[in-house]
């Protein structure tokens, strides 16, 4: 089964009928069932998959900055999330760090 539409087919199959962590169970039974020099390969295979689903670098705002934001972060995945997040924090000075921190905990803590 080297075809994507295949893959993609049995992964709902799969989906359907699996709960998560029966999904991660089968996962890394297959990984581990393979040899070294076949992790390339299901690298780039999972890498293929993937890059349909995320979102892709945020672009201009269209109307405010926060809309944009949270419209990109809606689409983005998990991978995305966080290192546009790491990123954005560990760019900013302390003071501006702190004063965000502090924000977004107010803002969740709630």
């Amino acid at each position: 089964m080297d075809d994507k539409a295949s893959r993609l087919f049995v992964a709902g199959l799969l989906r359907h009928h699996l709960e998560i962590e029966e999904l991660m169970l089968l996962t890394a039974t297959f990984l581990a069932a393979l040899e070294p020099v076949e992790a390339g390969e299901v690298a780039q295979i999972y890498d293929e998959t993937i890059a349909g689903r995320r979102a892709g670098p945020p672009i201009a705002p269209f109307f405010s900055h926060m809309d944009e934001a949270t419209f990109w972060a809606m689409h983005a995945d998990v991978i995305e999330l966080r290192a546009y997040a790491v990123a954005i924090i560990k760019f900013m000075k302390p003071d501006a760090r702190a004063n965000f921190l502090a924000f977004v905990k107010a803002e969740y803590d709630q």
